[in-house]
């Protein structure tokens, strides 16, 4: 995983970047080598009003799938930093479970661009022939 954390605003110092290190290195680590890169860019969100909230963006490349965006406001940066962290392991896992649903298998995709069959066999995916529709 490539992380890249820059900010407008808030003061991006170094106890902030091990803070985004931390909480992204634990939500995203069940996902191993699937992760490409990740930004985390930290703004404030009222700057021109001159309001408190604070706004943490994470983007997340899956590698060979989609990208996975999301976005979190709070007035304290560590909550907002928070709150993205656990939004973010939870929509990388739904897009992983999307993609194993719709293509029968995840993975790498092959030079076909389809994932590997190989990799169908992963915990949690259910090829779509067991799929049944109520």
């Amino acid at each position: 995983m490539w992380l890249n954390i820059s900010g407008q605003g808030p003061t991006v110092d170094a106890a902030v970047r091990e803070h985004v290190e931390r909480r992204l290195g634990f939500a995203l680590s069940q996902f191993g080598d699937r992760i490409g890169r990740v930004t985390v860019h930290l703004t404030d969100a009222n700057e021109p009003w001159g309001g408190e909230d604070k706004r943490c963006r994470v983007v997340v490349e899956v590698l060979g799938h989609a990208r996975v965006v999301v976005e979190d406001t709070d007035r304290d940066l560590n909550v907002a930093i928070d709150r993205a962290a656990d939004r973010v392991g939870q929509a990388v896992f739904l897009a992983k479970w999307f993609v194993c649903c719709r293509t029968g298998s995840i993975g790498r995709p092959t030079e076909s661009g389809r994932p590997s069959a190989a990799s169908s066999t992963e915990p949690g995916c259910t090829p779509t022939s067991q799929i049944r529709n109520p």
